[in-house]
């Protein structure tokens, strides 16, 4: 009979190799987030708009108005600031985030438009 010695290396050694490529296994990086659109000119003049606003409301109270959302903001802000508030474009809401001595307002995408 002859004998499989010379089989059972060859066996062990894929085994081991098997072994180390699954233990040694890279994780896969992460795609990266898809980028933000820049902002479109329309955005920037509604933010530019937004800014006047809280500008003046600013100049009459010393602080500008502490605002989590465009409905806080038109609360504040309306009539007596400006007429009607821009709230947003076809993406969506603008984000907004004012404190007493700062602000900024985002785009539905998250791109800032303005910040002060």
């Amino acid at each position: 009979m002859k004998s499989n010695l010379n089989f059972v290396p060859a066996v062990m050694l894929a085994v081991i190799l098997t072994g180390l490529t699954i233990g040694c296994k890279q994780p896969r990086p992460q795609e990266p987030p898809p980028p933000t659109p820049a902002p479109t000119q329309s955005q920037l003049d509604d933010a530019r708009t937004i800014a006047t606003a809280l500008e003046g409301y600013a100049v009459d109270y010393g602080a500008y108005p502490v605002a989590t959302s465009i409905a806080d903001l038109k609360a504040a802000l309306e009539p007596e600031y400006i007429a009607s508030l821009p709230a947003g474009d076809s993406l969506g809401e603008y984000n907004v985030r004012v404190t007493e001595d700062a602000y900024e307002i985002r785009n539905a995408g998250g791109a800032i438009l303005l910040s002060r």
